[in-house]
């Protein structure tokens, strides 16, 4: 019975130790995500920086804020989204186009 209990302790031990590890191992693993993810968004944050966004885009696709004659009208949408579209009139009541 002595023996029982004694192998069951060590048993136990042993595995609480391994259990131990295990707990420190995932401990130093979820540091080094932190760091990572720490990294991460300090590089994002660059990178989506406005200022340099509006740099990079004047630099190297040369575009430039709309100036007020690149902007339409709802009607004038129409005609360059289809611009072989005829518009046709409907006839008055009296059967006649004004």
């Amino acid at each position: 019975m002595l023996a029982m209990a004694i192998s069951f302790l060590f048993f136990v031990k042993n595995r609480v130790q391994q259990i131990s590890r295990d707990i420190k191992t995932k401990n130093t693993q979820i540091l080094s995500e932190r760091e990572s993810i720490h990294v991460l968004k300090a590089e994002h944050s660059y990178l989506t920086n406005p200022k340099r966004l509006k740099k990079l885009t004047e630099k190297n696709l040369n575009l430039h804020a709309p100036v007020s004659s690149q902007i339409l009208d709802s009607d004038q949408i129409e005609i360059y989204l289809n611009p072989f579209v005829v518009k046709v009139e409907e006839p008055s009541e009296g059967g006649q186009i004004d």
